[in-house]
């Protein structure tokens, strides 16, 4: 007799969508489940070349992976393969026979063939009568690393000279050996929530499994689970919080500062726009430890680099990062690397494959005309960006979440919807939500010029609504000068602060304020004093203005096609300055070094006695929950003090507080931790 397992998974009493749920068994439970394979999640590569088929994914499946690979349900292909071919979610899952797919093998590499799990034909089997192809379906499809369909039916016999006898068929009477892969007993079958959260698991067996829920953003769930009979569970998944810990070895934001494991970080760093596609094809006179080695000479901290290419595939991408990773990790560890996922402007390749090649004249995603530069359409921002775009970086954060030698994430670079701020702000709300979800451990940020370039000068709707977020954290500006102001000359604008200043949104919103991009267009001149000025008024005096500088261009030596003739520190066009400005870098980075300091280490978690900030408008109410009559309403952005535990009411986190009012009045009540949005309103 065999007994089904119904769920439903929620949080905050909604449900979890797409939640991954695993219940895994032994041989007796899962080891004649057609529908289960081994749990060995490890021995799967996604790096089998398909091409010059067409059909569904369904069929796919059964032609290149359900006889042919161990250690992957059906349920996971469905799921994964568009991950790994983003081209599918145009297709509806068709593949198409001029497209080259990346499918799941179990492929051993050198490093890793000791650890390969040994093939032996030892498992018994009796009281099973059948076709070698049912033998096949329940007990090692699936289940067996390193055996296909075509070798079973090859060497069973051989192994089972009995079955010569039937004419290859199994007899109930007779007991065979079947291949397993010994000491690795434990199969998985799997199913992912629906919209309304719930999952079922059929025809399963009575004894002992193990369940375990998976989802982006939340805790994982494990548990055991007995079946006897049919039976109905509900699961509720807690939000994914990070605690910080001093010795932890990412960069995160502490308020106005930046700090790794409790230490400030301040720094000079630099912008290698092309580093990982150094010595390749794309700028095949670029060399890495050059560039490098010159920037550890000027005592930077942070590289930041473009990682996309519209002439690569999203695993050449990959593979190049992974390549500069592990030169910084084994020769530039004092190094940490800022990454922009795509390009505002389309003329110079550093955009995701995908948002170029359609559409009018073959530009893709990049119609808009600008001084000269084909730059994003409004439309990509509103919902273009779900072409090819959301799926390229959940691929690069699912792959790098773990990795530190990321310092933070930039959604993109420069990017504006031109006169549509509304959509830009829309599109980075959603993208640096879906971030978070599916990589928790490093920054986020927009990698804008400034909210004035994204045309928000004036609408302080907007830009509060952008940096209020708790998933972006922290504001970029890129501070260049020269507005070709008629009234104004050049060496007229150099001596201004930049207008490109939000200054002020850092201090409002209590985070790092970091100028990613930075440079004087002065030819002829030495720009030395006009750095000095500007480093000063952005790193000096309390040090809290800006917690980081980086100037563009940056390329040592020769040409290398990665540099800025305009704006550069550099050694073709700029060499007149070079020894003077690296100079002074290397002064500021030598000072920010020795300023280091201990710092409060954030958490994600309000726990009492903690001091938190209400959000303006905020109200404070009797009792927790939207109902509860309203007691005060924050009249701008303000300290609370909280004063008890959380309770969850209404899908919202609601902690008691207390607050003195403008007017010196002592209150109490409850304020809600996010809006109904998902908006961040009661925060440390």
């Amino acid at each position: 007799m065999t007994h089904r397992l119904l769920g439903t998974i929620t949080s905050f009493g909604e449900p979890v969508l797409g939640a991954r749920v695993s219940l895994a068994g032994d041989l007796a439970t899962l080891g004649s489940d057609p529908r289960a394979v081994a749990d060995l999640p490890g021995t799967i590569t996604w790096t089998r070349a398909v091409t010059g088929w067409s059909g569904t994914l369904w069929n796919a499946w059964q032609r290149f992976v359900a006889r042919e690979v161990a250690a992957i349900a059906w349920e996971d292909f469905r799921v994964l393969a568009p991950r790994y071919n983003p081209s599918l979610r145009l297709s509806d899952d068709e593949l198409r026979a001029d497209e080259i797919y990346a499918f799941p093998e179990n492929r051993t590499f050198a490093d890793t063939r000791s650890a390969a799990p040994v093939l032996a034909w030892d498992r018994p089997l009796a009281g099973f009568a059948g076709s070698r192809w049912d033998c096949w379906r329940l007990f090692v499809q699936g289940k067996v690393v390193g055996l296909d369909w075509t070798a079973f039916d090859d060497q069973v016999m051989r192994h089972n000279p009995q079955l010569a006898a039937s004419g290859g068929r199994f007899e109930a009477g007779q007991t065979y050996n079947l291949p397993q892969n010994p000491g690795r007993h434990d199969f998985i079958r799997v199913a992912y929530a629906n919209p309304t959260g719930g999952f079922v698991f059929d025809d399963l067996p009575a004894g002992s499994y193990r369940l375990e829920i998976a989802a982006d953003g939340y805790q994982r769930l494990s548990q055991p689970i007995t079946i006897s009979g049919d039976q109905a569970v509900a699961f509720e998944l807690q939000l994914l919080e990070i605690e910080v810990t001093r010795g932890d070895t990412f960069v995160r934001p502490a308020g106005r500062l930046f700090h790794i494991g409790g230490r400030s970080f301040r720094f000079i760093g630099v912008n290698l726009r092309g580093l990982v596609h150094y010595e390749t094809s794309i700028l095949p006179h670029a060399n890495a430890r050059q560039q490098l080695n010159a920037a550890r000479d000027i005592g930077a901290r942070v590289i930041r680099i473009f990682l996309p290419h519209r002439d690569l595939s999203v695993d050449e991408i990959k593979n190049r990062l992974r390549r500069t990773i592990e030169l910084m990790k084994s020769e530039y560890r004092e190094m940490n690397l800022i990454v922009a996922l795509t390009n505002l402007y389309g003329d110079v390749g550093f955009n995701v494959p995908g948002d170029s090649g359609f559409g009018p004249e073959n530009k893709g995603a990049y119609t808009f005309r600008q001084d000269g530069h084909d730059l994003l359409a409004p439309d990509w921002f509103q919902d273009g960006y779900k072409r090819s775009y959301v799926h390229f970086v959940e691929d690069i954060l699912r792959t790098f979440r773990n990795e530190p030698t990321i310092m933070a994430w930039n959604i993109g670079n420069e990017l504006k919807a031109q006169e549509r701020p509304d959509l830009l702000v829309n599109f980075m709300l959603d993208m640096a939500a879906k971030m978070r979800a599916w990589d928790p451990n490093h920054m986020i940020s927009t990698g804008m010029i400034s909210t004035r370039h994204a045309f928000m000068e004036g609408r302080q709707d907007l830009r509060d609504k952008l940096y209020s977020s708790s998933n972006i954290d922290f504001i970029t500006n890129h501070a260049y000068h020269g507005d070709e102001d008629p009234n104004t000359n050049p060496d007229q604008e150099n001596q201004t602060p930049s207008r490109e200043d939000d200054h002020g949104l850092a201090v409002r919103w209590n985070k790092p304020l970091l100028v990613e991009e930075a440079g004087f267009k002065a030819p002829g001149q030495n720009r030395r004093d006009l750095y000095a000025r500007e480093l000063e008024h952005l790193m000096g005096g309390d040090g809290t203005r800006a917690a980081g500088y980086m100037p563009w261009g940056f390329m040592a030596g020769h040409d290398n096609k990665d540099g800025d003739n305009d704006l550069g520190i550099d050694q073709k066009e700029h060499n007149n300055d070079w020894n003077d400005v690296t100079g002074l870098l290397r002064s500021w980075a030598d000072k920010l070094a020795g300023e280091t300091r201990d710092v409060p280490v954030p958490t994600s978690k309000l726990a009492s006695g903690q001091k938190a900030f209400a959000v303006a408008g905020l109200r404070l109410r009797a009792g927790p929950g939207i109902g509860e009559a309203e007691i005060y309403k924050m009249p701008q952005r303000g300290q609370v003090a909280v004063t008890g535990t959380m309770v969850e009411r209404d899908r919202l986190r609601w902690w008691p507080v207390s607050l003195v009012t403008n007017d010196g009045r002592s209150l109490n009540g409850w304020m809600a931790q996010t809006d109904t949005d998902g908006n961040v309103t009661l925060s440390l």
